[in-house]
């Protein structure tokens, strides 16, 4: 199974690895420091059964990524300015 894992922090991605990889089953697993980085392998992403987002990064802007758009939503425009 394909597993995508956003998050800022590294030491959390290495975390998150880490307990997916302790379950014995045969993931692969990519990280993304960030929705940008995310966004650029929508491709790999779109193939996932899981994909793990950062719940403090905002989620609008995730939304949007995952529903195909590329920012500049009001969403996305009402989170930047929280």
């Amino acid at each position: 199974m394909r597993i995508a894992v956003c998050d800022d922090s590294r030491e959390d991605r290495g975390a998150l690895r880490a307990l997916l990889e302790a379950c014995g089953h045969d993931f692969e697993i990519r990280e993304y420091g960030s929705g940008a980085e995310l966004y650029a392998d929508m491709g790999y992403v779109r193939e996932c059964g899981i994909v793990f987002l950062d719940i403090n990064l905002c989620f609008c802007g995730y939304l949007d990524l995952l529903q195909g758009g590329r920012g500049g939503s009001e969403r996305q425009r009402n989170c930047r300015e929280k």
